[in-house]
């Protein structure tokens, strides 16, 4: 899959989320600021799903760092 990211990438991506919900204040606040639903953001986390390209990159508009 185009989307796919390695393991190690997927772990940073998850520890990014993580540290987001701490900017963001909550996992609610932080899916709003990047357009995803919130169980989206929150399977991701918990490795229900692996984090995508896409939600990498998302957390990166929300946080406002270049990716």
């Amino acid at each position: 899959m185009a989307n796919s990211l390695p393991e190690d990438q997927q772990q940073n991506v998850r520890r990014a989320l993580r540290h987001l919900q701490n900017v963001f204040g909550t996992l609610k606040a932080l899916a709003q600021a990047m357009g995803v639903p919130y169980q989206s953001v929150r399977h991701a986390m918990v490795e229900r799903r692996n984090p995508t390209a896409a939600r990498a990159f998302r957390a990166a508009l929300a946080a406002g760092v270049p990716m």
